[in-house]
């Protein structure tokens, strides 16, 4: 289908014909402004003075709502029910010591942070500027005043001047004193310790305007702006107008701002001009490009080299510069949605748009085509140009070409899916469709050639996205599922998948960089690279972390190689290195500029100078890099408060902390005033949501926190100590302040002060003295308690010993020494000395070990060997008793309770080997085993006796029994401690039958070993 147009039209007359008809200007593109009014906080609408203190507070002086500060997050109001002496503010300046001055309608008033200090000789005063002596000036309705020590000195007080209301002043020194009045321009100088007056409207006429403002320059020049005559350059010699091409002829200049460029910002009442005296340029900036007002009344840069711009009307504006301008319908676009973006050879620039049609950026004006002018009311998914030709791809009404002339619809294309148009080198054109394939599109004697590309002709899939050809003049193309694939000499070849590294089969978007690597963007997967010129097409993935969103819509690279990155969150700016790793992220959205925020798919184009195109869905957005200022300042770290059980330090009446600007480094709390919240702001004008903090509590902290965006930390129970708290602050940029400190002290609780000490130690001798003459005075009595004493400890000595001795049964100790008696003067006595000794010993080690809570099992086994061999000679040798030991035992390793074992021993040989008539000649057999499992170590007593229940039945000596039933009932006792404390103490007594006689005892004791 062609759309007819007059034959007598030449080529690109319809175009130039329907611009005039159609065309809307193009100047009006919105700029990066962020305006606050009343509804933000600001106190009043017309804002007459702005600075930035030296904490990073920007400041406005309002006229009839006082002052406001602004942190980033939100305004402060201060008004004449703080103290301030008037609601009508003119000027505002800080001084070197951080206090802020404000000229008022009542005078002068004085702020420190924490109280206003206001001075008044009945004058207005419109301005107040500093010299270089750090004094104060100001011009008054009633004349020109130095302000020293609290007192207004009137400098025109003896000299004739008929208008002493001074508008205005610039004050170097006291021979560099500049001020203006409505009925012109003057200077004082000093002579002869007198100020003289110089008129310079008395040489020139000029001079005789009403003046406005008055700005020095670091040159030596004065710039000077009048009530409705423009601007002024005053070098001191001459006089120059400054209203090249008109651009401030008749104009009222309210104020003037050198910026740390040289820049020259004169706020009018149609918004701001800047000017270049270098260049002699003029630029504008009003309500069109953003700006919150065009009745600009002042303008101040802040360190971040972004401006503030006060209005009469409008509240207050923050230009961040013109790094992004953005295009919407109300600047003649079309649409706000847009589809496509793409610049021709002949300049102009073709966008795709929501409204169903294609707009045109030709000479800076808007023209929209669609049905009403000579195109269809269709949406233009991708333009690119082959042959002379623009072509349009759309959704799904196919291509359309625009020759010059008219606009054609292919019918090869009818109703296809366009996803995307791009020309090869050889200037082929070609297009990817959504369920058709890739085809190639060329022109012969105006004839149309198309090739198609399938999948049945080795196509990957006929879903295709993205394209790009590469320098070797390659065509890649994207699928919806299959990967990428190429077209190289007219034949499809290669694949790369998620076999190969991809990270997804859903391709969306290409873009090459200048180290020859395809950069990919997927549909939730991310971006990866591959090396379009490299025999190894190995798949490096980006760090998907490092982005802000996953679902990639475009790519782009600038001219330093960087990677842009755009999805539904906006553009992701990434730094690359050398070896294409990120060095840096910044994220661009609304508030950096980027108004469209989430971008179209595909809808971008990189200009011949560098800039790029971003097609979004509020608008046109162009990128100028050349514009962006990176911001190096480090946030300015602020000490909010320091509060104590949540309460601030300020507010409690036993701590002073009323110190100016909250400027205290220290503070002494009790030993119970120990939780502690620190609150702190860096402030970030630029970001102030991207301002990142780490900190530390020097005492208390090894580290640094991590990164955080929190801006009060709390600490609790700090033990009495000196500790030192910092933070510090990072800005968008990466870029760290240097840390703020505040030491904390938490006295010590006064017990364990010096005084108390010394105080306890006085009462200590005095209480000892007393005590001393007390016993002096009683030492009889304590002579004779010493004695009473004395003895009784000789007493329980005795019983020790007797407790002692009745551990062993007395008839053992009895007959042991009867026995070894009957060897003495027979010719056994070597024999008798032996046993004597071995008895000795024995007595010995019972009385050394009992008083210890563990002996090692190598001394209870050698104590139960001396009492085994005293009792088998004892017993005229009528039984038999081994000792085993395991051979990898550690006996001297392992502790026990002493003489625990002995008493079972004791009971076997007593009672086990009391065998009857029929047994007589029976001989007793005793066996000691230990052993260890587990770390429990096992003791095993066995005899060949007559058993427990035989042993009962005898009771012959009733006295013998009960003793070694007490000592069984202690040993039992002593094991129920064990287990109570160590887990573990378990006996086992089993009788020993065979063919249902008792042929013995068993006693097993398992202790854990230590």
């Amino acid at each position: 289908m062609i759309i007819q147009i007059p034959v007598h039209l030449k080529q690109g007359l319809f175009l130039q014909l329907i611009i005039l008809l159609f065309a809307t200007s193009g100047y009006a593109q919105q700029y990066n402004f962020k305006n606050y009014s009343v509804k933000n906080g600001v106190a009043q609408s017309q804002v007459y003075s702005i600075i930035q203190d030296s904490r990073g507070y920007i400041w406005m002086g309002t006229y009839g709502g006082g002052i406001n500060s602004f942190d980033g997050w939100k305004f402060k109001t201060l008004t004449e029910q703080d103290g301030l002496s008037s609601n009508y503010v003119y000027d505002l300046k800080e001084d070197s010591e951080d206090n802020l001055w404000i000229a008022t309608k009542a005078g002068l008033s004085k702020y420190d942070g924490i109280k206003f200090t206001n001075f008044s000789n009945g004058n207005r005063v419109h301005k107040l500027t500093f010299d270089s002596k750090n004094q104060l000036f100001l011009a008054t309705d009633r004349g020109l005043v130095k302000f020293e020590n609290g007192k207004f000195i009137d400098l025109l007080e003896k000299i004739d001047l008929v208008d002493k209301n001074i508008r205005t002043l610039s004050v170097k020194d006291e021979n560099h004193i500049y001020f203006g009045t409505a009925s012109g321009f003057y200077q004082l100088i000093q002579e002869n310790g007198r100020y003289k007056l110089i008129d310079y409207g008395e040489k020139n006429a000029v001079m005789t305007n009403s003046i406005a403002s008055i700005t020095p320059d670091s040159n030596g020049n004065y710039w000077i702006g009048t009530y409705g005559d423009g601007a002024y350059r005053y070098d001191g010699k001459t006089f120059s107008r400054i209203d090249y091409h008109h651009e401030l002829y008749r104009q009222t200049v309210h104020g003037i701002t050198i910026d740390t460029k040289g820049l020259i910002w004169f706020s009018t009442l149609t918004g701001i001009i800047q000017y270049n005296p270098n260049s002699k340029q003029f630029s504008n900036l009003n309500q069109e490009h953003g700006l919150t007002n065009n009745h600009v009344r002042t303008v101040c840069e802040d360190v971040n080299g972004n401006y503030w711009i006060g209005t009469s009307g409008g509240g207050a504006s923050h230009y961040l510069g013109r790094q992004f301008t953005t295009y919407t319908e109300a600047d003649g676009l079309g649409g706000n949605f847009i589809y496509s973006v793409f610049r021709d050879s002949e300049g102009s620039l073709w966008v795709g748009n929501s409204k169903k049609g294609v707009s045109v950026l030709s000479n800076n004006k808007w023209t929209n085509f669609n049905e009403q002018n000579g195109f269809e009311n269709i949406k233009v998914k991708s333009i690119g140009e082959a042959n002379g030709r623009i072509i349009l791809g759309t959704e799904r009404d196919g291509i359309y070409v625009y020759d010059g002339n008219s606009f054609e619809a292919l019918p090869e294309f009818k109703r296809m899916l366009i996803r995307s148009v791009i020309t090869d080198k050889n200037g082929i054109a070609w297009i990817s469709t959504g369920g058709d394939g890739v085809f190639s599109l060329s022109w012969t004697n105006n004839s149309p050639n198309i090739t198609q590309f399938g999948k049945k002709n080795g196509l990957l899939d006929d879903w295709t996205t993205a394209l790009h050809c590469d320098k070797w003049n390659r065509i890649w193309y994207g699928t919806e599922n299959a990967g990428i694939g190429q077209i190289a000499n007219q034949k499809p070849s290669i694949r790369i998948s998620e076999e190969d590294g991809l990270t997804s089969n859903t391709i969306r978007s290409f873009c090459e960089d200048q180290s020859g690597n395809l950069w990919i963007g997927t549909a939730g997967k991310g971006v990866c690279r591959v090396g379009l010129y490299s025999k190894n097409r190995a798949i490096h993935e980006l760090n998907s972390k490092a982005l802000t969103s996953s679902n990639i819509y475009l790519l782009a690279v600038d001219d330093d190689n960087n990677l842009i990155i755009g999805s539904e969150k906006g553009l992701d700016y990434l730094y690359l290195n050398e070896n294409r790793v990120i060095k840096e992220r910044i994220h661009f959205a609304g508030e950096e500029g980027f108004a469209g925020v989430e971008t179209c798919t595909n809808s971008v184009f990189k200009d011949k100078d560098g800039s790029i195109w971003f097609g979004t869905i509020n608008g046109l957005n162009h990128y100028n890099g050349i514009q962006r200022i990176p911001n190096t300042q480090a946030p300015k770290v602020n000490l909010l408060d320091v509060k104590l059980y949540y309460e601030s330090i300020r507010s409690n009446k036993k701590i002073d902390a009323k110190k100016t600007w909250n400027k205290w480094n220290s503070i002494e709390l009790t030993h119970d005033q120990n939780h502690i919240t620190f609150e702190f702001l860096g402030i970030n004008q630029n970001a102030p949501n991207k301002v990142r903090y780490k900190w530390k509590l020097d005492g208390f902290d090894e580290s640094w926190s991590p990164e955080s965006v929190e801006r009060s930390i709390l600490y609790s129970n700090l033990n009495p100590g000196t500790y030192t708290f910092l933070v510090k602050a990072c800005n968008e940029e990466g870029i760290w302040s240097k840390p703020i400190s505040f030491q904390l002290t938490v006295a010590q609780p006064y017990w364990k002060t010096w005084w108390f000490l010394v105080i306890c130690i006085l009462g200590g001798i005095l209480l000892a003295g007393g005590v001393f003459l007390a016993i002096l005075n009683r030492s009889k009595r304590k002579g004779i308690e010493e004695r009473q004493k004395l003895k009784m400890e000789n007493q329980i000595m005795e019983l020790e010993r007797k407790a002692l001795r009745l551990q062993m049964n007395p008839h053992f100790i009895f007959n042991a020494f009867n026995s070894i008696q009957s060897l003495v003067g027979t010719d056994k006595e070597d024999d008798a000395r032996y046993y004597l000794a071995k008895f000795s010993r024995l007595m010995r080690s019972i009385l050394d070990n009992s008083g210890k809570a563990s002996i090692t099992l190598q001394e209870e086994i050698e104590t139960l060997e001396n009492y085994l061999m005293i009792e088998q000679f004892c017993t005229g040798n009528r039984f038999d008793y081994t000792v085993t030991v395991e051979d990898d035992l550690e006996t001297s390793f392992i502790s026990l309770p002493p003489m625990l074992i002995q008493p079972f021993v004791e009971n076997a040989i007593k009672h086990g080997f009391k065998f009857g008539e029929n047994e007589a000649g029976k001989r007793g057999n005793l066996s000691v085993r230990f052993s260890e499992e587990n770390n429990v170590l096992t003791c095993t007593i066995r005899d060949n006796g007559i058993g427990r229940k035989r042993s009962a039945e005898l009771k012959s000596d009733s006295k013998e029994i009960h003793h070694i039933s007490a000592g069984l009932a202690v040993t039992q006792e002593r094991m129920d401690v064990l287990k109570r404390e160590k887990g573990t103490g378990e006996l086992i007594i089993r009788d020993l039958y065979e063919e249902g006689y008792s042929t013995g005892t068993e006693i097993t004791l398992h202790l854990s070993i230590d």
